[in-house]
């Protein structure tokens, strides 16, 4: 008689990545989750597109080009530049005052 095992259920989550290399002697820069159980990395050519988890506030947000040189991303909002200016994404409303501030806007 044959006994099966049931396997384990993956547990869907989404990663929170963190720069590191691939291995101590190597140079390979990979990306790797840091969440408990979970072992997935992924090379910074197939990192862009992907969801993760914002080391600072938490939230879900889309991995980007200025994202790729942080070890440990974070969201548009959280990014704070030279003078303590954030960078946060703009609204539709703040886009519709300025194009009618400017007299772009057609209705």
């Amino acid at each position: 008689m044959v006994k099966l095992i049931k396997a384990k259920t993956k547990e869907v989550h989404v990663h929170r990545y963190r720069r590191t290399t691939l291995t101590p002697q190597s140079r390979t820069v990979v990306f790797r989750c840091t969440l408990p159980d979970c072992s997935h990395y992924v090379y910074p050519n197939m990192y862009k597109g992907r969801n993760c988890v914002c080391w600072r506030c938490g939230s879900v947000f889309v991995i980007e080009r200025e994202h790729s040189r942080m070890a440990k991303p974070h969201c548009s909002a959280c990014i704070i530049r030279k003078g303590g200016k954030t960078h946060a994404p703009i609204t539709d409303n703040e886009v519709d005052t300025l194009l009618n501030d400017l007299g772009l806007l057609i209705d």
